[in-house]
């Protein structure tokens, strides 16, 4: 019975698909895309957008189009949104995008008047819960933090080598484990910030939006022209529940985002100083 079930809903699935290629044309792009960070609150973000009367957010969150499949194309990107309806509001959600260095002008040429949001959480932080993560998904080796950033730096050489023969260099490592790479965020905005007008560029601090989300969708709410409606439902999306990270790491590695965090605090003013 069960196979029998499962035979069923993957046609039933198939036959979706096929049914929003089909009408891929019809079908809005998003009038926001959620850029970044990743561990950032990105997903609680998104789940609080879904509920709101004037939003209709794309069938799956994170498309990873602009970074991992741009070649399949604009008619495969567009059968995840809603058809386009006067009044509504689609978009999605893909932390990815802001580090890859060919997502902010991809989306200028395709979605060009797409509103654009930014969640920047503390960047060790941010660093420690995406280890934290990959070890839950099986994806890190290394037994402990220090050893998962010790090997990213020894990657990084190799990395800025390809990259001298290839600026648009992404690999597999970059995208996975980048935990230091993920948090450098005034190097991952530039290529944003050359492209957009900063109206179009919302910064949220994750760490106000964690603590008090009603005030922080309020400010979402106005920059994307939708009524104070708050969600029913505030519970957070895929929240880590770990240890925290040792005073002694958390001495050791904050350094490395010193003058990054600085010449994010001019640009956004965002800061986690003291």
């Amino acid at each position: 019975m069960a196979d029998n079930r499962t035979f069923w809903e993957q046609k039933k699935a198939g036959l979706r698909k096929r049914f929003r290629l089909f009408t891929s044309p019809f079908r809005a792009l998003p009038d926001f895309i959620i850029i970044g960070v990743q561990k950032g609150g990105t997903s609680s973000l998104y789940y609080y957008l879904s509920q709101h009367p004037q939003v209709k957010v794309s069938a799956k969150k994170e498309i990873h189009f602009f970074n991992l499949w741009f070649d399949k194309g604009l008619r495969w990107y567009k059968h995840f949104f809603p058809f386009r309806k006067k009044g509504i509001l689609t978009g999605e959600a893909t932390p990815a995008y802001l580090m890859h260095p060919k997502a902010a002008q991809r989306i200028k040429a395709t979605c060009p008047n797409a509103k654009l949001i930014v969640l920047f959480r503390e960047p060790l932080q941010r660093a420690y819960s995406n280890f934290k993560m990959n070890k839950r998904q099986g994806l890190e080796e290394a037994e402990d933090f220090a050893t998962a950033l010790e090997r990213e730096l020894q990657r990084h050489g190799n990395d800025e080598r390809r990259k001298e023969n290839n600026p648009d260099y992404y690999s597999k490592a970059i995208h996975n484990f980048s935990y230091i790479g993920r948090s450098k965020y005034f190097s991952q905005l530039q290529p944003w910030l050359q492209r957009f007008p900063k109206e179009q560029l919302l910064y949220i601090k994750s760490e106000d939006f964690f603590s008090d989300p009603n005030s922080t969708l309020s400010t979402v709410y106005e920059y994307l022209g939708l009524e104070t409606i708050y969600p029913e439902d505030l519970s957070p999306q895929f929240a880590g529940n770990y240890k925290a990270l040792s005073e002694v790491n958390e001495k050791r590695y904050k350094q490395l985002f010193t003058t990054e965090n600085n010449q994010l605090k001019e640009v956004t003013g965002i800061s986690w100083s003291e």
